[in-house]
């Protein structure tokens, strides 16, 4: 069977998630850890206290935070992969990019699939996605 007449079953899926709870982008070649719990922006950036699967571990940026965003809705309502179904406070999580004002940060809604200007600095609690390229 060539490439052309192979089913959709018979590809593999772009994530799998390993038993430390690591999502794993077979496509890019990134590693996902989303952590439990919100965070507002210092405690994003000066780290939570998570326990991290494994080291490398840094804040995402916009442009990799919308290689995640898909065409349709998974089960929680958001523009994310079924993988991340149940993944606490998925819906907008912190970007490691600032804003062009003073106090202004940039945090990516899966709700609406694209990246805001998030001026509540540094008060709002998002949720918490780390990024690592894959070894």
């Amino acid at each position: 069977m060539n490439d052309a007449t192979r089913s959709k079953r018979d590809v593999a899926p772009r994530f799998s998630r390993q038993p430390d709870g690591v999502i794993v982008d077979h496509e890019r070649g990134l590693e996902w850890f989303a952590a439990a719990g919100s965070y507002n922006w210092d405690e994003f950036m000066l780290g939570t206290g998570v326990a991290l699967p494994g080291e490398g571990w840094r804040e995402p940026t916009r442009a990799e935070l919308a290689t995640l965003v898909t065409r349709r809705r998974n089960a929680d309502h958001l523009f994310l992969d079924s993988i991340f179904e149940g993944t606490p406070n998925a819906q907008q999580v912190w970007t490691s990019e600032w804003g062009d004002k003073p106090g202004v940060v940039w945090s990516f809604d899966f709700g609406r699939g694209n990246a805001v200007e998030d001026w509540t600095h540094p008060t709002h609690h998002l949720g918490l996605f780390l990024v690592r390229t894959r070894a």
